[in-house]
């Protein structure tokens, strides 16, 4: 079995790291806003797997193609390792993404929008179907533990 790779990095290093995020998601034409949320944002996590990134996609037929977000993953991964950190990067469209995970990313960091608007008409509808639906997944999720 593999062993699990982990990363530390300093507060320096992660802020160096989001920077770098920030500027090359930003200059993106179809990205219009961004998160990072998961352990690099999380502080009580010492250490990272990976790199968790949820972004909202202009053109949505553009983000369902099947390598969409695989591609700007490995862009960013590039930039990152000439920059001296081989950290993996996890990419979700989240515009195309189930409300249970979208919630777990608008609780990240917003890295950018430039819609204003379309970012808090976002959250906003997120919030509302997850306050929907959350009631009732805790309910069988919790049924099923008691189960077991």
């Amino acid at each position: 079995m593999d062993d699990i790779i982990t990363y530390k990095l300093t507060e320096s290093e992660k802020d160096k790291i989001i920077s770098i995020i920030k500027s090359e998601l930003e200059g993106r034409e179809d990205i219009v806003f961004a998160y990072i949320y998961g352990s690099l944002v999380d502080p009580e996590m010492t250490f990272y797997r990976d790199i968790d990134i949820g972004i909202y996609a202009a053109d949505m037929e553009k983000a369902k193609e099947w390598n969409y977000d695989i591609r700007i993953g490995i862009d960013i991964e590039k930039i990152l390792r000439s920059e001296g950190f081989g950290i993996p990067v996890d990419i979700r469209v989240i515009n195309i993404s189930d409300v249970l995970y979208v919630h777990k990313v608008i609780q990240g960091r917003l890295l950018f929008t430039k819609d204003e608007d379309l970012w808090a008409d976002f959250v906003v509808d997120v919030s509302m179907r997850y306050n929907d639906i959350a009631p009732v997944f805790n309910h069988y999720f919790n049924e099923a533990h008691l189960e077991k």
